[in-house]
């Protein structure tokens, strides 16, 4: 999978075929038939590996948390660190031809990672920590959309500014939950 993601990262998903692949990867075309079906298979293999490798960083950081303050703050680092780590395949995948299947895998992945939110934040109602009307599903929704703007949008940044970044995303989601600032993260 390391070879065609770089033949997909040079080339373009297009442009590349499945030689390419084969050629960077030092075994024959049969090998790679014996592992995926087609180039669009391997091309799902990918971001599949991607997307569960970020989910699983980030609901671990989320779940391992003792309050949500601290789950805010282990989730927002993890799903930067994340998105960072895979920059070069995320601006890859963002430029690609969507396939639909990619579309349903990344789809799955969020809603795994928003149910795990969700019910931290319910957690946290039902603790009192947090007070007041508050829909769990709606706030994760919300909480996770400004984190994966901020984070892609933030991808190429200098660390000043992606520093930056993390602290207004952490600032935006206790004040989106009415939680009390402690110290920065």
């Amino acid at each position: 999978m390391k070879a065609a993601a770089a033949a997909f990262l040079e080339l373009g998903y297009d442009a590349t075929r499945i030689s390419d692949i084969v050629a960077r990867a030092a075994v024959a075309q049969g090998t790679f038939y014996l592992h995926f079906e087609s180039k669009a298979a391997v091309y799902l293999a990918i971001t599949g590996a991607m997307t569960s490798e970020m989910l699983a960083r980030t609901t671990s950081a989320i779940t391992d948390a003792g309050s949500l303050a601290e789950a805010i703050d282990r989730g927002i680092e993890a799903a930067f660190d994340s998105m960072i780590d895979q920059r070069e395949l995320l601006k890859f995948i963002a430029r690609s031809p969507l396939l639909p299947e990619v579309r349903q895998q990344t789809s799955e992945m969020t809603e795994r990672a928003l149910a795990v939110s969700s019910a931290r934040i319910r957690e946290a109602i039902d603790c009192g920590q947090i007070s007041g009307p508050t829909d769990p599903e709606i706030s994760a929704r919300l909480i996770h959309g400004a984190i994966d703007f901020a984070a892609r949008y933030y991808l190429d940044a200098d660390a000043d500014t992606l520093a930056r970044a993390r602290r207004e995303t952490r600032a935006f989601a206790f004040r989106a939950l009415g939680l009390a600032e402690t110290g920065a993260a």
